[in-house]
């Protein structure tokens, strides 16, 4: 594939890629989906990087930013209907500066 190239990428387990390519790797704006996750945003040599929102399979859901495929910086993260964190993520870890919301508590901090 050719720089700047959009195209549809499926995978042998039905699996796929649709968005922008540069050397044959993903780049740009796209979309993955598989069994376990919906990932649509931006993507830098094959992974997530920059903006970008997952939706996983068990219905939890990240919208942030992403660095080299991890959650890193600012994000939003929700695992049930009343459960949320929103603030900083570091290596796919919530950590530093943000709110935390659970079932039975809510933290600043």
């Amino acid at each position: 594939l050719f720089e700047s190239e959009l195209a549809l990428y499926i995978f042998p387990d039905g699996s796929y890629y649709k968005g922008s390519f540069f050397a044959g790797k993903a780049e740009g704006k796209g979309h993955l989906h598989n069994q376990e996750v919906d990932y649509t945003g931006q993507w830098l040599d094959n992974l997530p990087h920059g903006q970008g929102m997952e939706i996983l399979s068990t219905g939890e859901r990240y919208h942030g930013n992403y660095k080299f495929g991890e959650k890193h910086g600012q994000g939003s993260y929700i695992w049930e209907e009343n459960c949320h964190y929103s603030g900083d993520f570091v290596h796919n870890m919530m950590t530093g500066r943000g709110r935390l919301q659970t079932c039975e508590a809510y933290y600043i901090g």
